[in-house]
């Protein structure tokens, strides 16, 4: 059984058939044996085999429970429902507290195959009150809890289940689910790490509970868990998005960009990674930088009206106004259309109304921001309502007025070339969407027109070569007779 069991693990299933076989044709007579095989032909979809082989397990050991259990499985995957129904309720007469557990695990079994989730719901529960123990009854009641919405039926059977077990991280698990259902988030959290400080290594726990702080903005909380998770697995790019998030909000922006960029290498499709790398260089006012990281959240995502309004403001701060009032154009229309697909009065919808508003007091649409957070003001949630109370105080100020002589007026050197000459040069900046002008060379300096000899006068120039003859013989002489 353990070679078999070996060759399981390591889904090495033709081995696994040949062991069972060898084993039978020693220990033909042996029923957990033939249980084996049933199971393994169960796993590889060979339910009828599976059926043939547990007849003849039958007829060595016709009171044996597990081949009436595994009966019913095989007939649930082959869509006998009634019929495997029929055999567990036949089951249930006589079987104890642990076989009972498996009779209604089985039951369930059925129940989720046809998709009736609130009869599976009630199937575990009683499979989990008839063996409290049952980890694999609690693991299933914790997705079948979201698929049928027991919430409210879970809470009291975790909590008995924990007053028998204190250390079943399992049941605090799912009872941290069933109260962050309810948005109770403190309760959640604490069921959380009591899961986790049961289990260090359960990393389902781990990440919901760093998920949650996430979303509470319990950043360094956050940090800390999902370190823990990078520690346990491989990094994946969501799991380095959120390290990197967490970062950038406790202001480590440097480690934010690193994780970032870990993100991308991992998944080159992640543009939330993008988007957040943008928002790091904007942060730091790196606005070239910013908008590369945001130019390519778009490309990889088109339809997210936070990437349009963030490249807007990007462009804006760059200087470079049609490229921004494009952006915020596309950014509300894509809040409009958004708005009008999850709902107006939902609490998501009063949050994009919220970023709406936004948008179109940036595109200088005043008026219409002004009139939507009248609105909002009136909104179902009150997270919307107070926002929109902000956002009105802040639309309705009175703006300064700007006296002429605190402004300096920057001179336009653009028509120069057309100007008289004689006015005095203006300056303006260059517009960096221009090519600079390129500047003008030195002109050569002209070569000396050579000296036409014909054209001197001579006539002067022998008198003077006389005269220093003259001189010279006079200087000679005084020197020869001062000897």
């Amino acid at each position: 059984m353990r070679i078999i069991g070996f060759y399981e693990t390591e889904e090495q299933w033709d081995r696994a058939f040949e062991a069972v076989d060898h084993a039978l044709n020693c220990h033909g007579y042996s029923t957990d044996l033939h249980l084996k095989k049933a199971q393994l032909l169960i796993e590889g979809h060979k339910e009828a085999l599976a059926l043939q082989v547990l007849e003849q397990a039958a007829i060595f050991d016709p009171a044996e429970p597990g081949i009436t259990l595994m009966k019913a499985e095989a007939l649930c995957y082959l869509y006998r429902y009634e019929e495997a129904l029929e055999l567990l309720e036949n089951l249930k007469t006589e079987a104890d507290a642990a076989g009972l557990s498996d009779i209604y695990m089985i039951e369930a079994l059925v129940y989720e195959t046809q998709e009736e989730y609130e009869r599976m719901f009630y199937a575990l529960r009683a499979a989990l009150q008839a063996d409290l123990t049952n980890p694999d009854a609690l693991e299933k009641l914790g997705l079948c809890m979201e698929l049928s919405r027991k919430y409210k039926e879970s809470i009291p059977l975790y909590e008995e289940v924990l007053d028998h077990d204190p250390y079943a991280y399992m049941a605090w698990y799912n009872l941290g689910h069933a109260h962050a259902y309810f948005s109770n988030y403190e309760e959640a959290i604490e069921a959380y790490e009591f899961a986790i400080a049961i289990n260090d290594k359960y990393e389902f726990a781990l990440r919901d509970c760093a998920d949650l702080c996430f979303e509470l903005k319990q950043y360094s909380k956050a940090l800390r868990y999902y370190l823990e998770i990078a520690e346990l697995s491989e990094p994946d790019s969501d799991l380095m998005l959120h390290i990197g998030q967490c970062y950038q909000e406790t202001g480590q922006t440097d480690l934010a960009r690193s994780y970032y960029q870990r993100a991308v290498q991992l998944d080159v499709f992640n543009d939330e990674a993008y988007y957040c790398a943008g928002q790091a260089y904007s942060l730091e006012e790196k606005w070239k930088q910013a908008l590369r990281s945001y130019k390519r959240a778009i490309h990889i995502d088109y339809h997210r009206e936070e990437y349009h309004a963030a490249i807007a403001y990007t462009y804006h701060r760059l200087g470079q106004a049609e490229d921004a009032d494009r952006h915020y154009r596309e950014a509300i229309e894509l809040l409009q259309e958004a708005v009008s697909l999850v709902g107006k009065g939902s609490r998501l919808g009063g949050q994009m109304q919220v970023w709406l508003v936004s948008s179109l007091e940036a595109a200088e649409r005043r008026e219409e921001a002004i009139a939507l957070c009248d609105i909002l003001t009136h909104h179902p949630d009150s997270t919307t309502r107070s926002e929109a109370r902000r956002l009105l105080y802040i639309l309705k100020a009175p703006r300064l007025k700007i006296r002429p002589e605190w402004k300096t007026e920057i001179p336009d050197l653009s028509n120069l070339e057309e100007r008289d000459r004689t006015t005095p040069p203006v300056f303006t900046p260059r517009d960096p969407r221009k090519p600079a002008r390129p500047k003008p060379k030195p002109e050569p300096e002209p070569e000396p027109e050579p000296i036409d000899w014909s054209q001197v006068n001579t006539r002067d120039n022998g008198f003077v070569v006389a005269m220093l003859v003259v001189i010279l013989g006079i200087l000679g002489g005084l020197l020869w007779f001062g000897r």
